[in-house]
């Protein structure tokens, strides 16, 4: 724990909200969202858990937290943390978790401004108690950048401002503050999935989703290499890990038998945001990265998530690795 900078009033943080949801123009057209409504006040993260405890803050973006799907779902299911709090569970292990949505540039701005709750995961930032971001000795900080900005190198000025940061010199900014706050957390960079209005207006058809997927497990995953890569070499000093979300999913998809499950329950717009089988799989891939260890073989996923990952979740997790 160290004293930083980062505490906020909730006037400010009601602010940031509104500033973080505004701020979809600067850096794209993926819909950020807004606040997930139930949050958990009165779980007890710890019940029943005997293995490690994660405590989490997330920089992210619709593409980590979609709350408002265009189709119905079960509570938070179209977010990772939810499926992150619940295969914790399953594991004996503790998860919590605050974050926030936006963009690296407003992330840079605004510093960590927890704006989300969940039905089944409790916080750990209790910002009207006066807590500070060190006080709250977060464990890890997962990252995500938009996911229409791998047109050019990540150490190229955003497009909108020839003279200006790029998204690698952002992020840098954002790893050194909360570095700065909290010495020793480790930094996760959340891969996510490219925009899919490039590649065709939804629904798309067989041969655009296998260009989709082919596009995200090659060359959208090369510029996340990249940009990790240059993030690492520029903090030798700091814990900087991938988290290839996105490409691990699309090799996923693009091979039988789970090249079958019909894209419109998978994803439901061109962004693409996610039906929550796709939340599930992400969440099944950064829970190796939280914790360590592979996700729980036995978790029982619910109807929601497609019976050809639930009814064979041991052969799925040894797909994803």
């Amino acid at each position: 724990m160290s004293l930083n900078p980062f505490a906020r009033s909730s006037l400010t943080i009601a602010l940031a909200l509104i500033l973080a949801t505004a701020c979809s123009a600067d850096e794209g057209a993926a819909p950020i969202g807004t606040t997930t409504s139930s949050i958990a006040e009165s779980v007890d993260p710890d019940l029943g858990r005997t293995g490690p405890e994660v405590r989490n803050y997330i920089f992210g973006h619709s593409l980590i937290v979609h709350a408002e799907p265009l189709e119905p779902a079960g509570p938070d299911e179209t977010t990772v943390p939810h499926w992150l709090g619940l295969l914790a569970e399953a594991d004996a292990n503790s998860y919590r978790v605050d974050g926030q949505y936006g963009f690296l540039r407003s992330h840079a701005e605004l510093g960590p401004q927890p704006q989300w709750g969940f039905a089944n995961v409790a916080g750990v930032w209790d910002v009207d108690s006066g807590m500070s971001f060190g006080d709250a000795d977060f464990t890890h900080v997962l990252l995500t950048p938009a996911n229409f900005i791998q047109g050019q190198a990540a150490d190229a000025p955003f497009e909108d401002d020839p003279s200006g940061p790029s998204p690698l010199s952002t992020t840098l900014e954002i790893i050194d503050k909360v570095v700065a706050a909290e010495p020793g957390v480790e930094i996760l960079i959340y891969e996510n999935w490219p925009d899919l209005a490039a590649f065709s207006q939804f629904p798309p058809d067989e041969r655009a989703l296998a260009a989709y997927h082919e596009y995200t497990a090659t060359g959208f995953h090369e510029w996340w290499i990249a940009y990790v890569g240059a993030l690492q070499s520029a903090r030798p000093d700091v814990a900087i890990e991938l988290v290839p979300v996105g490409s691990t999913i699309a090799r996923l998809l693009s091979t039988s038998p789970w090249d079958q499950i019909p894209v419109i329950e998978l994803y439901e717009d061109d962004a693409p945001h996610g039906r929550p089988t796709i939340y599930f799989l992400a969440a099944l891939i950064t829970y190796s990265h939280l914790f360590g260890s592979e996700p729980p073989t036995s978790f029982e996923a619910p109807p929601s998530v497609h019976p050809l990952i639930r009814d064979d979740l041991a052969t799925v997790i040894t797909q994803l690795r």
